[in-house]
């Protein structure tokens, strides 16, 4: 997601990242990723209910993880320190200023995220029927 943030901001929109930790966890992970978003919690994890996300410890030994895991590890991503409930798989969803979800991406196992231009399509075809 940081990759397409400028663009994100200049479709009109806007990019928070929810974690499950605990607020002094979110601070430290945030500073040390140098994050250029927002960073919330959600430790009673209401928010991933609501969107339906899945928890499953067998996603994070899926097959399919393997060719995920050997692209990120070429392109130098390491995984640092986990917090919160680690087997809680995540998602990407646009949501319009109307509150309407107008693009969701529940992910199946970790690593599972959609292709960078889905997503701005959805933000882009939400702010101008907003504007029209």
């Amino acid at each position: 997601m940081r990759t397409i943030g400028e663009e994100i901001a200049e479709a009109g929109g806007s990019l928070a990242l929810i974690g499950n930790g605990e607020v002094e966890d979110a601070r430290r992970y945030a500073e040390e990723e140098q994050l250029p978003f927002r960073l919330l919690v959600d430790p009673q994890l209401v928010g991933y209910r609501a969107m339906e996300l899945r928890q499953s410890v067998l996603a994070n030994y899926s097959p399919r993880v393997v060719p995920r895991l050997i692209q990120a590890l070429r392109e130098g991503f390491r995984q640092g320190k986990a917090y919160g409930v680690k087997d809680q798989l995540g998602g990407v969803f646009v949501i319009s200023p109307l509150a309407e979800v107008v693009y969701a991406h529940r992910s199946r196992t970790v690593g599972d995220e959609p292709p960078p231009d889905e997503i701005l399509r959805a933000l882009r075809r939400a702010a101008s029927e907003l504007k029209g």
